[in-house]
């Protein structure tokens, strides 16, 4: 499966300590969530359980909700779907808080500093 695979995909590339390539793999992941998640909800649009998933999965791994929605919405031409994609955004920065208290470019530039002084 698609989502299974980026995901792996992804965390190889987060393991590496490598910091690049977070936003893509997110926005990547997050559609295909969406994408799954849309073919239960057959009365909402897909495009836009698509994006909301996006948005929600992006700001929950980079703990910047008004860059994610802002970036998605940009970059799918949704600017009409501001309100409810903040309001995701937020909520997903909120729990990933609740997962992990430090976001992922503080924990990656920790973890490059350490090995840096070792070497």
């Amino acid at each position: 499966d698609f989502v299974v695979m980026k995901y792996f995909a992804t965390l190889s590339s987060f393991v590496s300590t490598i910091p690049g390539g977070v936003f893509m793999p997110s926005i990547s992941i997050g559609a295909g969530l969406g994408s799954e998640v849309a073919n239960f909800y057959t009365q909402i649009n897909t495009q836009v359980v698509i994006i909301m998933a996006m948005i929600g999965y992006l700001s929950a791994v980079i703990r910047a909700p008004l860059t994610s929605t802002f970036v998605i919405l940009e970059m799918t031409l949704s600017l009409h779907l501001l309100l409810p994609g903040l309001l995701v955004a937020f909520i997903a920065n909120f729990i990933s808080k609740q997962i992990y208290q430090q976001p992922i470019y503080e924990a990656l530039a920790d973890n490059y500093l350490k090995l840096t002084k070792k070497a």
